[in-house]
């Protein structure tokens, strides 16, 4: 089981480079990816290698764990087969269009079920996991989103590549934040509604970072809530029993 944990890590590790690296790739001028093409080599074999895997890999279905290996490959071919095999086909390669490469995204969907499984485990720090999940994603949809905004403006031969995606990141972030200092504006009517977007997006967001971040922090140390939360009801009954202090 520890072998398989690993590579789970391995996969969640090659999803999340995938993740980054070909939304950027499509919006980027091609050349600058010449020299990286065994990185798209190597998240094909990770991925066609975990089909492989999991075609073995044991089964735990309603409690129940399933030993036959026919009936372990029954089930994933009912299961994750389609999606894991949608990520991993090299169809770049084959039909040479690289929007294909979004498909290897599917792969963030394990990604996600690895993460709700191990959250529905007793998980020593699970606020800290919950918290970093968070920020995980975050991160992730912020990276789109510029990459988005990259798209809809011109590469300043100026700043270079890696200024353009800076400063489309700046954008992003302080537009998701609903700070928009307005040195960055739209100029066409594509990023005109591409930054409504984001910028309904920021305030939905916004309000779950309050709602939810906050009380992980909070439950960061239990056993001081708990404490101070004794002492708040204790303090209420007092006052109402009108019960001197001290």
């Amino acid at each position: 089981m520890t072998l398989y944990r690993l590579w789970d890590i391995i996969i969640v590790a090659t999803a999340t480079i995938a993740a980054l690296k070909i939304p950027l790739q499509l919006v980027l001028e091609p050349s600058l990816w010449a020299d990286m093409a065994f990185l798209d080599l190597a998240i094909v074999l990770v991925f066609t290698l975990d089909i492989l895997i999991n075609f073995f890999r044991p089964v735990t279905v309603k409690g129940r764990q399933i030993t036959e290996k026919r009936a372990r490959a029954n089930h994933y071919l009912k299961g994750w087969f389609i999606i894991d095999l949608l990520a991993a086909f090299p169809f770049q390669i084959i039909f040479g269009l690289p929007i294909f490469q979004l498909l290897r995204l599917l792969k963030l969907a394990r990604v996600a079920k690895l993460v709700h499984s191990r959250r529905r485990r007793p998980v020593q720090y699970s606020t800290i996991f919950r918290l970093s999940t968070f920020f995980f994603w975050l991160g992730l949809i912020t990276h789109w989103l510029s990459c988005g905004w990259l798209e809809l403006t011109s590469t300043s031969a100026v700043t270079g590549a890696s200024g353009s995606y800076l400063r489309a990141l700046y954008w992003c972030v302080t537009t998701l934040t609903a700070v928009g200092y307005g040195d960055i504006t739209p100029s066409t009517n594509a990023q005109t509604i591409y930054a409504m977007f984001v910028m309904v997006l920021g305030v939905g967001m916004y309000g779950y970072v309050i709602g939810n971040v906050a009380n992980l922090l909070a439950n960061l140390d239990m056993a001081r809530a708990h404490y101070l939360s004794n002492m708040e009801r204790l303090s209420t009954f007092l006052k109402y029993r009108n019960i001197p202090v001290g």
